[in-house]
């Protein structure tokens, strides 16, 4: 038994029927499709007679929703959360291929939810055929918190990726969950900023404990661990009984940059701790 799924339909619908020529036309499909929502054998009828090559006569599609731009937005916003939810890439690549169907802020949506779902396929063709750079950031600091080091490859490959911007903080967002494949990924970028918003990655993975990102974050050379007052260490030291944050003291102790900024009593303060 084949599914009702009018969602999918009017994507095809309204790029089929979104030429000049149409004009007539578009308002007798959107109105059928806005009155045959719950109706799955009217809107089969619909779709048979709509789409088979003969004189168009507005009487033998059934009746017509007078205020058919309405109708019309329907069958828009009710097409793009198919393109959403469903995630097809066949339904997604004739939504591209329709101009001035889907926005580029709605193509950054569908783009986004391709990402978190891990939709390798879809991701690919949105990165040749979208407008989706506003979501960049947004996709790769998302991915980056959750590990997903196929999704993380795939937009650090595309030559418009650049982490320099103020609202990538990929590295922070995976250092801060633990994910040391995936900072190991971001770092080896030629865009990479570990550095970002005053060395952040650096200060929250010593707060959390996450002792081998802090490692891998002190052998790189653009990082500063002692921005901000040597915070990085004290936040380690105020969250001593949780994780790591003993290993990550011993780390930064021994690090010469972090060491030259303490004075004798701090130094005596945070070496207590291995007591």
């Amino acid at each position: 038994m084949d599914i009702f799924n009018p969602f999918a339909d009017i994507v095809k619908i309204i790029a089929f029927y979104s030429d000049s020529k149409s004009v007539i036309r578009l308002p007798i499909v959107c109105s059928g499709f806005y009155l045959s929502l719950e109706d799955p054998i009217f809107w089969k009828k619909m779709m048979e007679k709509i789409t088979r090559p003969h004189t168009y006569r507005p009487h033998t599609y059934g009746p017509v929703y007078h205020d058919w731009k309405k109708a019309y937005t329907l069958c828009v916003t009710l097409g793009l959360n198919s393109l959403l939810f469903n995630s097809d890439v066949n339904l997604v690549s004739i939504a591209l291929s329709t101009q001035g169907f889907i926005t580029e802020k709605d193509q950054a949506k569908v783009f986004f939810k391709a990402c978190d779902s891990e939709n390798v396929e879809l991701i690919m063709l949105m990165l040749r055929e979208a407008q989706i750079y506003s979501a960049f950031d947004e996709a790769l600091n998302d991915s980056s918190a959750k590990g997903r080091n196929t999704i993380v490859k795939l937009l650090l490959n595309d030559r418009r990726m650049d982490m320099k911007g103020y609202e990538s903080s990929a590295i922070t967002d995976a250092s801060i969950n633990g994910r040391v494949s995936t900072v190991k990924l971001l770092l080896a970028h030629p865009t990479a900023n570990p550095e970002y918003r005053c060395n952040i990655a650096i200060r929250k993975s010593a707060a959390f404990g996450r002792a081998e990102i802090v490692k891998l974050l002190l052998e790189d050379k653009r990082v500063n661990p002692t921005d901000y007052k040597n915070c990085a260490i004290e936040l380690a030291y105020k969250n001593r009984n949780i994780n790591e944050c003993i290993l990550v003291i011993e780390l930064l102790l021994n690090d010469t940059r972090v060491i030259s900024k303490l004075n004798n009593k701090q130094i005596e303060k945070y070496k207590a701790c291995f007591c």
